[in-house]
């Protein structure tokens, strides 16, 4: 099944599969055709942009244009992780995943059969939660929308965990130990301080 899910990344189509938070919806990044479609599947505003995650380090300038300072040091801290971090994109990279600063919101995976994914196919890949804009994300496969697994390429199911699944947190750095946490989630802000980062709330989206 694995197999069958990187063949349809490689030809520039949509794959459903599971993550460390929740199932998610995606293609290879720079496929601008697949992006599209994703996009039209989730009925997706087109300013908020699509997260990426990545199956390796050395996946991580295919997407990001940052060498030091402190998301680096989240990088090292935090991943393989449920922290999504959001960082200067690459150039080139389509604008539904990048908001109106060039900035991405990226994670490395921990989880095996997304990295496997990520790693075979040779690309980051898109990863939003696989449901359509406004309904519950799915942690179970039977639980994912029969629309839009109709309307993917593939879908990599996997047994049902009875986990009780959050979204990944969501921060940006904004200088040395400080970052602006957009989302708490799957890494709760006491663990981001307990890493001496101070973290400051997104007043705005929290």
């Amino acid at each position: 099944m694995l197999k069958k899910a990187v063949k349809i990344i490689e030809r520039g189509g949509v794959v459903i599969y599971p993550t460390e938070t929740f199932y998610a919806m995606g293609c290879a990044i720079r496929s601008e055709s697949a992006v599209e479609r994703v996009a039209q599947f989730k009925n997706r505003d087109e300013t908020k942009p699509f997260p990426v995650i990545i199956g390796s380090r050395e996946q991580l300038s295919q997407v990001a244009a940052v060498e030091e300072g402190e998301a680096i040091r989240l990088m090292e801290v935090f991943w393989p992780g449920p922290l999504s971090i959001i960082v200067p994109a690459q150039k080139d990279l389509s604008s539904r995943l990048t908001d109106s600063e060039g900035l991405i919101s990226l994670r490395w995976t921990p989880h095996p059969d997304a990295q496997v994914l990520c790693r075979m196919s040779g690309t980051p890949l898109l990863a939003t939660s696989a449901n359509t804009s406004g309904r519950p994300a799915a942690s179970c496969s039977e639980s994912l929308e029969q629309e839009l697994t109709r309307q993917a390429d593939w879908v990599l199911r996997r047994p049902c965990s009875d986990q009780f699944r959050l979204p990944s947190t969501v921060v940006r750095p904004l200088d040395r130990n400080r970052v602006l946490m957009v989302r708490e989630g799957a890494i709760p802000a006491d663990r981001l301080r307990e890493a001496g980062i101070e973290v400051e709330l997104d007043t705005i989206r929290n």
